[in-house]
């Protein structure tokens, strides 16, 4: 089995630059770290450091491993946590853990003092990898595949809405029509949100196709765009309250109802009965009236 310190040492000697800061990093000596690397390359039986080539510290192998070695050092982290405190591990996905999270963490704060929190915020897809790498406990995502072994709710609806700049000839429309946004080319935000989804669906009964004009990769990014007036978006209501009170932003809902988003939280069914994850999930269920479970 794998020498989790030493696995421990590489990702410092690799992050450090040096065996030299990597000592120092660790509180080792430097003959340690290098015991420890040695050692770690007979077992896995490759070699990880480039030991005479100063400009490329690690090799080939190392660089494939790295990102494991970090993820078992979390675990082993978490692990330790766990068992000496009790700890929370929260993923959400970017716009849900940029704009709407921290009333929630406000809260369970406020009535579980004793708890360390740790948030990740990160794309869609990254989420749904930290669920399945065992890395969250808990996810809040903008999806949910409905991956069996997971138990998952929808705990709030948010508005999409098309936003405009304020000189833009939308700007004082009340609804945007589906046919207006025919041809019409759509600055997209972060990958793998589903919005995209959501959007050809509501198009389809015009028989409209969405028309993606470019990718900015997050919602701050296309608010900035949309402000220079690079183009139009649509994007979730509650990611453009303060642009559009400080008159920088127009958001105009979509006719017949408008589009709605529903946010799902998920976590593993192996977390259901932990008194600490029920109730962060309790802070979610008067939004979650129409739970559901696989």
């Amino acid at each position: 089995m794998l020498n989790l310190i030493h696995l421990r040492t590489l990702v410092t000697v690799l992050e450090q630059g040096s065996f030299v800061d990597a000592a120092r990093q660790l509180g080792l000596a430097q003959p340690t770290v290098s015991q420890h690397i040695r050692k770690l390359e007979q077992q896995l039986g490759i070699q990880l450091i480039n030991r005479h080539q100063s400009d490329q510290l690690a090799t080939a192998a190392a660089m494939k491993i790295v990102d494991l070695a970090r993820q078992l050092q979390s675990l082993h982290d978490r692990v330790v946590q766990q068992a000496r405190h009790e700890q929370l591990t929260v993923a959400a996905s970017s716009n849900i853990g940029i704009y709407y999270l921290q009333p929630l963490l406000q809260q369970f704060r406020r009535d579980h003092a004793d708890t360390n929190i740790v948030v990740n915020i990160e794309p869609n897809p990254v989420v749904k990898q930290r669920l399945d790498n065992g890395l969250a406990d808990l996810a809040l995502m903008e999806w949910w595949d409905q991956t069996p072994g997971y138990q998952y709710c929808a705990w709030r609806q948010e508005e999409l809405v098309v936003i405009v700049p304020p000189d833009h000839l939308w700007a004082t429309r009340r609804r945007i029509q589906p046919r207006d946004l025919a041809g019409i080319p759509l600055l997209a935000g972060e990958p793998g949100t589903g919005t995209g989804r959501l959007l050809r669906e509501y198009l389809a009964g015009a028989r409209i196709e969405p028309c993606i004009g470019m990718t900015l990769g997050s919602t701050e990014a296309v608010k900035q765009a949309v402000m220079n007036g690079l183009g139009i978006s649509l994007v979730l209501a509650g990611t453009v309250i303060e642009a559009v009170a400080a008159k920088r932003l127009c958001a105009i809902p979509l006719a017949y109802g408008g589009l709605q988003k529903s946010f799902h939280a998920v976590w593993p069914e192996r977390n259901e009965r932990l008194s600490v994850h029920q109730a962060f999930r309790t802070l979610l269920q008067p939004e979650a009236a129409g739970a559901t479970a696989n």
